[in-house]
């Protein structure tokens, strides 16, 4: 059973402290308790949400950890990754829309789902889906895919067992969609 995190946020900035707390809880749910690097790590995203920007990552917005320990922080139109020491070893930067939301495949593949904001931090457009991938050392931004069921705000992703699990804030609800990795297609329950 997934945890629905799927309600109207009063803030980026509570997305922000609600996504570094769920993605700890499932780092630590997995029987590794958290470095005291990554402590340092997660209270330092969580000043950077409290003040409202950073020179690296404004307006952060989602956190995930991979099975390794490193850390990845979204928010604007960006993703920085910090490795398990501590660096920060690679940003995406110019991702085509506001990160929301981030999540690993089973395959450790890195994703970034968001839209675009209007002026009011409301959404405007459809809401879409990116591999962010590293080549030669250098990150790279795929092609973005909409989502087809018309979710007006990601506010979490997961894979599991074969199944991609996305909660619309807006909405309030979880959506189950099957996915090869370049088309999204929302299953029928």
């Amino acid at each position: 059973m997934f945890p629905s995190t799927a309600f109207n946020l009063p803030s980026f900035k509570t997305a922000a402290i609600l996504g570094l707390a769920f993605a700890f809880a499932l780092h630590s749910s997995a029987g590794e308790a958290p470095t005291p690097k990554q402590d340092e790590q997660v209270k330092e995203l969580v000043n950077v949400a409290n003040i409202g920007g950073h020179e690296f990552i404004r307006g952060l917005s989602s956190v995930c950890v991979d099975k390794d320990g490193n850390i990845y922080g979204g928010g604007d139109n960006r993703v920085v990754l910090f490795s398990k020491s501590g660096e920060k070893t690679l940003v995406w930067k110019n991702i085509p829309f506001f990160v929301l939301s981030l999540a690993i495949s089973p395959e450790g593949k890195l994703y970034a789902a968001g839209g675009n904001l209007n002026s009011e931090g409301e959404p405007a457009g459809p809401q879409k889906l990116v591999l962010l991938s590293v080549d030669d050392g250098k990150p790279t931004i795929g092609k973005p895919i909409d989502f087809p069921s018309g979710i007006m705000v990601v506010s979490d992703m997961k894979f599991h067992g074969g199944s991609f699990y996305v909660s619309g804030a807006m909405e309030g609800k979880i959506y189950k969609f099957a996915f090869d990795g370049e088309k999204l297609e929302l299953e029928k329950e």
